[in-house]
């Protein structure tokens, strides 16, 4: 990967005895999706430190392939993407679907340095992903979409709001609105102050719901909730769908009535809808 802003890059092996800590179940989709995928942790350069991120190569793929940029839930280490869940669930359904997956850890993560100010300056460490992909000769780049799971929304629409470069865009379980979240969350209060502040224009910026005409009405969006989630209510996509419904030429809204945060209960019919959305719209 030799691409000037990054620094270092590892292939990833899974060996018997690390395969034995992810258990049994996790072990075994572990072992099978690894024929069809190399994955490589990297650092690289952004906000002028070093960031960790992770990218994901199909063994087998077109000359330049659509990528996706993987944009992970949680903040600091919480959240943070582990080492089995490159050859497991969604990153592992897009790959064998053919695309190519790139993920940031965000800064101060996994040993990258700088600070996780959840959807701040960090969101230069995804908008920097761009660069990466550039340098990649196997990736389209005129066909890169962009998912996001929980706090990994905030990142997504910031990044739609900011650039020209996403052709598509997947969101699960994400925030739209953290004003409204605090109403339902109170502890979220002392949390958005500990990772920014908390200050009504900080929460504003983090908040979709009140700028989403930014964001180019030709990007094809698909939201994910679930109804019985209670990190984020699925109240906060309804209010957000009536709203960009009418504003995004391509707009869908899918609801689960058990799906909990990670829509865990309907995993495979997710990943399907996932890469049936970006095979629309990126192949």
């Amino acid at each position: 990967m030799k691409v000037p802003i990054v620094r270092e890059v590892r292939k990833i092996v899974i060996t018997r005895e690390l395969r034995a800590r992810f258990g049994q179940d996790f072990s075994v989709e572990v072992k099978k999706n690894q024929k069809y995928m190399t994955a490589y942790r990297f650092t690289y350069t952004s906000q002028g430190h070093a960031v960790v991120g992770y990218i994901v190569v199909p063994k087998k793929h077109t000359a330049r392939a659509p990528t996706v940029v993987y944009n992970r839930g949680g903040s600091g280490e919480f959240g943070a993407i582990r080492i089995g869940w490159l050859f497991t669930g969604t990153i592992a359904a897009l790959a064998r679907a053919g695309y190519v997956v790139i993920a940031s850890q965000y800064s101060g993560v996994a040993g990258g340095e700088g600070v996780d100010e959840m959807g701040g300056l960090d969101l230069h460490d995804v908008i920097n992903l761009k660069k990466i992909i550039a340098g990649l000769s196997f990736c389209d780049t005129k066909k890169i979409g962009m998912y996001g799971f929980s706090r990994g929304g905030i990142m997504t629409y910031r990044t739609l709001q900011k650039t020209r470069w996403v052709r598509a865009a997947v969101v699960v379980s994400g925030p739209t609105d953290l004003f409204f979240q605090e109403t339902y969350r109170p502890e979220m209060r002392k949390h958005f102050q500990k990772m920014f502040g908390g200050s009504r224009e900080e929460k504003k910026k983090r908040s979709v719901i009140y700028w989403y005409k930014e964001i180019p009405r030709a990007v094809p969006l698909l939201v994910l909730c679930g109804m019985a989630d209670w990190r984020v209510d699925s109240r906060e996509a309804f209010r957000f769908a009536e709203k960009a419904a009418g504003h995004f030429r391509d707009f869908k809204l899918i609801a689960y009535p058990r799906g909990t945060h990670a829509l865990e209960e309907y995993e495979t019919q997710v990943d399907q809808e996932i890469v049936n959305w970006f095979d629309a719209f990126l192949k």
